[in-house]
Parts: C-alpha cells; sequence; structure tokens
C-alpha cells in the first residue's frame, strides 16, 4: 500500500516537471539571458559612443518569455540620440550662461562639434544643440549622435554570446531550482 501511494506520488511529480515545470524553467532562463543581453548591449553602445547609458536605455524594450510563449524579444529604436541629452542640469545652465559654448562651438559627450550653438528650437520652445547650414541665419540643425550601427552591430554579438554561454548555464540552475522544489 504505502509503496503504491509513494509510487503515485512521485509518479504526479514527474509529469509535473515533465509538463508545465519544464516550460516555466525555460522561460525564466529566457527572460534571464534577455535582461543581461538588454543590460550589456546598454553598455556596451553607451560606452562605444559616449554617451549616458539613460538615453539609451529608454530606447531598449523587452518582451518577457511565458510559459506558453518561449520566446523572449528585444525591440531597439534606433533613432539619433540628441545632442543636447547628454547635458546634466549643471552642465547646460553654465552652457546657456556662456561658460559652455565658444566662438568655435561646443564640446559635449567629449565630441567637439564646430560652430555649433545652444538655444531654444523654433518648433517646439526646447533647448536644442544648432548648427547653421551654410552661412544663412536660418537654415540650422539639430544635433543629434547616431547609434544605429554600433547599436545593430553590439546587440546582435552580445545576444549571441550570452545564448552560447550563459543560457544553457541558467537553464540548469532553472531545472535543479525546480526539481529540488518537487524533491521535498
Amino acid at each position: 500500500m504505502a509503496l503504491e501511494a509513494d509510487l503515485a506520488r512521485l509518479g504526479g511529480k514527474l509529469a509535473r516537471i515533465s509538463g508545465v515545470e519544464y516550460e516555466r524553467a525555460n522561460a525564466k532562463a529566457l527572460n534571464n539571458s534577455g535582461s543581461q543581453t538588454r543590460t550589456r548591449s546598454i553598455r556596451g553602445i553607451a560606452n562605444e559612443n559616449n554617451l549616458k547609458q539613460k538615453t539609451i536605455k529608454d530606447r531598449y524594450f523587452l518582451n518577457r518569455a511565458t510559459a506558453n510563449k518561449q520566446r523572449v524579444r528585444i525591440s531597439v529604436y534606433l533613432r539619433p540620440v540628441s545632442a543636447i541629452s547628454q547635458f546634466s542640469p549643471s552642465q547646460l545652465k553654465r552652457a546657456v550662461d556662456g561658460k559652455g559654448t565658444t566662438r568655435r562651438g561646443v564640446t559635449i559627450a567629449g565630441r567637439k562639434i564646430a560652430s555649433a550653438f545652444i538655444a531654444r528650437g523654433p518648433k517646439n520652445n526646447q533647448r536644442q544643440v544648432f548648427k547653421r547650414r551654410g552661412k544663412t541665419r536660418l537654415k540650422i540643425d539639430a544635433q543629434k549622435f547616431d547609434i544605429n550601427q554600433s547599436a545593430a552591430r553590439i546587440t546582435t554579438r552580445v545576444s549571441q554570446r550570452i545564448m552560447r554561454t550563459v543560457y544553457p548555464r541558467l537553464l540548469q540552475h532553472e531545472f535543479q531550482f525546480r526539481i529540488n522544489k518537487l524533491r521535498s
């Protein structure tokens, strides 16, 4: 009697491990791998382009995996980063007061933008770093830093490396955790 009850109990646990627990463990490992990919990609892009991580983090979105949907999707919006977003509030105040810009231009994020100046935009009245096109007065462009190529290259490389090295270790850890949880 006791042996049959134990076998039935262990059979139920085995069915749970092979059923939904497997999908849950895989989803958890995928989500952790996706989060690490997002973090390391943001750091890599920020370091390569000498930008703040905060401005790049706002462009990365992670759709998480579930037990039914075994896929993590990282969406990256690759629009250029505005130059003014790299100023801290105190740097911006100094620059607007005339101490951050020179006759030769604006220095921001380790880059010198020749003939640039800081002013309020004509359309939205927000401060921007502008540069004139030609010698006329009102052909001005807001200065932006392009992250498109580095983001595509770094995100692809980092995601492949994490799925090759980190994901198997996380998956094994999740399986072990769920087996130990059901063992007791």
